[in-house]
């Protein structure tokens, strides 16, 4: 049992670093690269944003469906919270994740 969760989290970090290949539209402070992160839907692109909620439900449960499930459940709980920007922690971390 402790073995297979050991193996999902690790397959999960291997996927996870894989979103370092994946570029968004705007460039880190710097100006030297494009910033990496999971999949970009430009925040003036209309059409991309009809169906961001939906595309990124579908990945969460993907990837965070690689772990077990308690610890599957906590992480979809820990997104949720950021997503809906109600708590004092969740407005913070989207004001960090806005600062760029």
């Amino acid at each position: 049992m402790i073995i297979e969760k050991l193996e999902r989290q690790l397959e999960f970090i291997i996927e996870v670093d894989k979103l370092k290949n994946i570029y968004r539209q705007n460039y880190i402070v710097d100006k030297s690269r494009r910033e990496n992160d999971v999949g970009d839907t430009f925040l003036y692109d209309d059409v991309g944003n009809c169906d961001k909620r939906s595309r990124e439900e579908r990945a969460a449960e993907r990837i965070f469906g690689i772990l077990s499930k308690e610890q599957k459940d906590e992480m979809i709980t820990v997104w949720e919270e950021f997503e809906a920007r109600e708590t004092p922690e969740s407005q913070f971390a989207a004001s960090l994740d806005g600062l760029h």
